[in-house]
């Protein structure tokens, strides 16, 4: 807007403006905890740089639960109260997920399982599953379920069975960070998932793994004495998995399709956490060592030839993510969220104040980091980069999606 201290110059600058310039948001505005979304509108006559839009950040959405009056399911975006639903039947946080800002969730009586889009009944089918596997493409949604007790698994579309195995688990679930599918993977060569066969030997079992593209199956990997299999994805139509090989003893490798690279874990490692993760157009991965001799711990990204990123700690570490060249881990102490460190630096959270409900209620995507803290006392914290907005509800965090 055109500014002067006399009066006469600011009415002759009023009537020869034949658009008004609005001014971007003040950034003393920006950042209270509301994590609006602002952007400048400049005159078309005027193309510099002070009629650019001001970039926005993505939404955060949140879901939780809140236990007052009633078990009720409640979606928050950018710290604001979106919608709730009643929680149907047991309040179990692996039955609802945020896809596209849309709050899905699912629900079984025992003989049936019933799907919902924000609280509306989308598809229902017979028998009891729990969806390690859920993906919506265009009008479709597929779902990868684990049905009850040993009686295997089932992938469908719209709740139509495609494909099913009376014997088998699933690899992956809703916490494997970096897919939004969970169990599925999904990129423009299809859509993949992979289960374990148990297989007699010896009077023991080993297991047999199958891969598979939607209905079909891919590849199968052969049960083997002494193999061991930790994770399976598959990327562009390659077949990737982390195991340990009798051939190479001590020695945590990565596999390519049929090429094998071991990924040098030192002596004295105990390797327990080893997950492939996407970073652009390879996988790495991803896992916590610890140092008994030593007595801390180790997170760690590596890739088929060299480390990415490592840090170690007295204090056990969460999870550690990773997004456009930059990490994020957290360190605990007992059950409590000790520090959260983003880029090297330490971000200004209340030490020893605030849990994490599990690793879902965390994500780095689109160069933001975000986090939702539970606190018993009812004052929850939900964390944007490093701007802190506080919730108050009987009830906890369940899960967070930057979109």
């Amino acid at each position: 807007m055109c500014k002067s201290s006399f009066f006469i110059l600011l009415l002759l600058a009023l009537f020869s403006c034949q658009k008004a310039q609005l001014d971007s948001v003040p950034r003393h505005m920006r950042g209270q905890g509301r994590f609006s979304r602002y952007a400048s509108e400049g005159s078309p006559e005027r193309k510099d740089s002070s009629t650019a839009p001001v970039p926005t950040k993505p939404d955060v959405y949140v879901t939780a639960f809140r236990f007052s009056p009633d078990t009720q399911l409640v979606l928050f975006k950018n710290g604001a109260e979106l919608l709730h639903l009643s929680a149907l039947g047991k309040a179990d946080p692996e039955r609802h997920r945020i896809i596209g800002g849309e709050l899905w969730c699912d629900y079984t009586d025992g003989s049936s399982t019933f799907v919902y889009c924000n609280g509306e009944e989308r598809f229902r089918f017979a028998g009891e599953e729990l969806l390690r596997g859920f993906y919506k493409s265009g009008n479709d949604v597929h779902t990868l379920g684990q049905r009850q007790g040993k009686e295997g698994l089932c992938y469908r579309v719209n709740g139509m069975e495609k494909f099913s195995s009376a014997t088998g688990t699933i690899f992956g679930s809703i916490y494997d960070q970096g897919w939004p599918g969970g169990a599925f993977c999904a990129d423009e060569t299809g859509i993949y998932y992979s289960y374990g066969v148990p297989k007699k030997r010896d009077n023991r079992f080993i297991w047999e793994h199958r891969i598979m593209k939607e209905s079909q199956l891919f590849k199968l990997l052969p049960a083997e004495n002494e193999l061991s299999i930790y994770d399976i994805r598959v990327l562009n139509g390659s077949v990737y998995r982390t195991e340990q090989r009798p051939e190479l003893p001590g020695s945590l490798t990565l596999v390519k399709d049929d090429e094998i690279f071991s990924l040098g874990i030192a002596t004295g490692e105990n390797v327990h956490y080893c997950k492939l993760v996407p970073a652009g157009n390879e996988l790495l991965v991803k896992g916590m060592s610890t140092f008994t001799a030593f007595g801390n711990y180790s997170f760690w990204l590596r890739s088929a030839s060299e480390s990415r990123f490592s840090v170690t700690s007295l204090n056990p570490i969460m999870d550690l993510w990773n997004n456009e060249g930059k990490s994020a881990y957290i360190t605990l102490n007992g059950n409590l969220v000790n520090h959260i460190f983003v880029d090297g630096k330490a971000l200004d959270v209340p030490s020893l104040k605030y849990k994490l409900s599990s690793g879902r209620c965390v994500d780095f995507d689109k160069g933001v980091f975000a986090a939702a803290l539970n606190n018993p006392d009812g004052e929850h914290l939900l964390l944007v980069d490093n701007q802190l907005s506080r919730l108050n509800f009987d009830g906890y965090f369940t899960s967070l999606s930057i979109e």
